[in-house]
């Protein structure tokens, strides 16, 4: 009675993804990392040098503070209780 080791059992070379997948092939198109690097970026480039900014990404820059009125005040008197015990 002794326990089976996992290598040396049919489990060992099991692979999940043939559960899934039964009759399809893992291989992809050569061209697909091309399309999807080049697709990344000229997302990036897009979003990080060419778009103008607009009102959305100047209520970013602004703190939460700056947004919720007495919320300073709040987290202060929370954070002095939090240190008091």
């Amino acid at each position: 009675n002794e326990p089976i080791k996992f290598s040396s059992s049919k489990a060992h070379s099991y692979s999940s993804f043939d559960t899934f997948l039964v009759k399809q092939k893992r291989s992809s198109p050569w061209y697909q990392p091309l399309i999807i690097t080049f697709s990344v970026a000229i997302f990036l480039i897009y979003f990080g040098f060419l778009r103008e900014e607009n009102d959305w990404d100047e209520d970013l820059k602004l703190s939460l503070y700056d947004r919720i009125p007495g919320l300073k005040e709040k987290d202060e008197i929370a954070r002095k209780n939090f240190y008091k015990k």
